[in-house]
């Protein structure tokens, strides 16, 4: 751990107070951390339109890619 690399207490930050606010807003608006998604019935809650159609295979790069030629 770095903390104890640079002798620093365990109490101390390892991130900006105002990053780590900024990282927490945006966790809590996507709904990141909560145990399940159901509904107060105890069924479980369809899910969006984003989340059902989110691709299920990873982008492939092209064979003859322009990077790097000269």
């Amino acid at each position: 751990m770095k903390n104890a690399r640079y002798n620093l207490p365990a109490s101390y930050p390892m991130v900006a107070p105002s990053y780590s606010e900024a990282r927490r807003a945006v966790a809590q608006k996507r709904g990141l951390g909560r145990k399940s998604a159901s509904d107060a019935s105890g069924k479980p809650i369809a899910p969006t339109v984003a989340q059902a159609t989110l691709p299920t295979q990873a982008r492939t790069r092209s064979a003859g890619g322009s990077r790097g030629a000269a």
